[in-house]
């Protein structure tokens, strides 16, 4: 956010961030895992911030897996969820970290089996949904590019 100059709601922005996923526990056939996620992290916020902030964060989390995303069409929290997932997948924007920071997070949470599992995951979620945000990023070759990512597996 920094390197870019933007700003974010800090709170839906968290929130976003730790529920992005939390649709791919369970695959749903014909239903894209970033609608369940959203659904689940509005429920939380609409009873705290309301309605608005609730369809922020379920934008956000559904437009975190969508190719081109970007800053000015869809919004902060969509674009820096996105930039989190993809960062931390594919090491895109790496160099935009200090190596310190990198050396603490990688020391404080273990990626051991993140990439088999997320692997899975995405391939799950696209047999399930072959219209599906997963299953276009697997066709365009997302799954290689996690495996060859500059971040311990």
């Amino acid at each position: 956010m920094a390197v870019d100059g933007a700003t974010v709601d800090e709170e839906l922005f968290y929130v976003a961030c730790l529920l992005h996923d939390a649709g791919l526990a369970d695959t749903v056939a014909g239903e894209d895992f970033t609608l369940r996620s959203g659904r689940r992290a509005a429920a939380v916020v609409a009873s705290h911030r309301g309605s608005h902030a609730a369809r922020a964060v379920q934008d956000a989390i559904s437009a975190h897996c969508t190719p081109g995303a970007t800053l000015a069409a869809d919004g902060a929290e969509a674009f820096y969820v996105q930039a989190g997932a993809t960062l931390d997948l594919g090491g895109l924007r790496l160099q935009h970290l200090s190596a310190d920071l990198v050396d603490a997070v990688l020391a404080a949470h273990s990626r051991e089996g993140v990439v088999d599992d997320i692997t899975a995951r995405i391939t799950a979620e696209a047999d399930a949904v072959p219209d599906g945000r997963f299953a276009v990023l697997k066709k365009s070759g997302f799954l290689p590019a996690i495996r060859v990512a500059p971040l311990p597996r």
